[in-house]
């Protein structure tokens, strides 16, 4: 699906500059396609274990943890299972709220 040239056509024959199109009928058609890469993103990173990981392990003196990288480091590496999986719970409840709010900023801001 493809944002109809004649939106375009229709704004350069009313005077709209470049600007004004991009603001007024490109971001508007986008909304919904850039509300999905929103979340999608948050999710990967907060959930993102691989690159902290492989990069820095948590780097000096735990200062590049994640939630997933803290919960492997606490219930794997010392042996403390149950907060270790306390840890990985938390991101649950965590992803939840930051979802929710950008969910509801982006209904309020589109009118779905």
């Amino acid at each position: 699906m493809t944002i109809p040239k004649e939106l375009y056509e229709a704004a350069k024959t009313d005077g709209a500059n470049s600007a004004t199109c991009f603001f007024k009928i490109t971001l508007p058609m986008l909304k919904p396609v850039l509300t999905f890469v929103m979340l999608f993103s948050t999710v990967m990173t907060i959930g993102d274990f691989n690159t902290v990981y492989v990069i820095s392990k948590g780097g000096p003196i735990n200062s590049t943890h994640l939630l997933p990288t803290l919960a492997y480091q606490i219930g794997l590496i010392t042996g403390n299972l149950g907060r270790g999986a306390a840890t990985a719970l938390f991101i649950f409840p965590v992803l939840l709220v930051v979802v929710y709010f950008q969910l509801k900023m982006a209904k309020d801001k589109y009118n779905w």
